[in-house]
């Protein structure tokens, strides 16, 4: 079993990945299955106004269904309400994330 233990899902601008996450993270299932790669840990993104970053919320309501793959959130632990802290401790108790980068 291969696990790449540090992947993300952004748009970078003016590149192949500029579009939508969907799309990127399509591109990152079939990078994975031609590397031979049969789990993938990706880390969330600090939001951020332009996009760059897929945040956590929007991270888990894209892939939380796929079995080969875990989601760590992020968490700018300066700037959060306790309101995104109290979603972050459902998402570990539902089993939504595996794991919380601060």
């Amino acid at each position: 079993m291969i696990i790449d233990a540090h992947t993300h899902i952004g748009k970078l601008p003016r590149s192949q990945y500029a579009k939508n996450y969907r799309e990127n993270f399509d591109k990152l299932l079939k990078e994975a299955k031609v590397n031979g790669v049969s789990h993938l840990l990706i880390i969330a993104g600090l939001e951020r106004k332009d996009g760059f970053n897929i945040s956590t919320k929007s991270l888990v309501s894209l892939v939380s269904k796929i079995p080969n793959v875990s989601i760590i959130g992020g968490i700018d632990i300066l700037n959060y309400k306790r309101k995104e802290l109290i979603e972050f401790e459902n998402y570990l108790k539902n089993k939504l994330i595996v794991g919380i980068k601060l």
